[in-house]
């Protein structure tokens, strides 16, 4: 993962308050929700929205392929 100083702040911003951040596509919003999942496992349950169903379950994969989550904690939520 690349290091982007706007996703850096962020994720410090977040760190501190609830955050909502929204971003046009491929600048990083599943990078910046995934650092603050690490950053705050054990303390707090999180809410990733997606738009389509395969762009959930992306999200999902890559949770699963870039942390040490195991699927038992990921669970997905589509509309039928």
């Amino acid at each position: 993962m690349e290091d982007r100083l706007y996703q850096t702040r962020i994720l410090e911003k977040a760190l501190r308050c609830n955050t909502l951040v929204v971003l046009p596509t491929a600048l990083g919003k599943a990078v910046i929700v995934l650092l603050l999942a690490i950053e705050k496992v054990g303390n707090t349950k999180f809410s990733f929205l997606a738009s389509t169903r395969p762009l959930v379950q992306q999200h999902r994969q890559t949770f699963l392929d870039k942390t040490w989550f195991y699927e038992g904690e990921l669970t997905l939520i589509t509309e039928r």
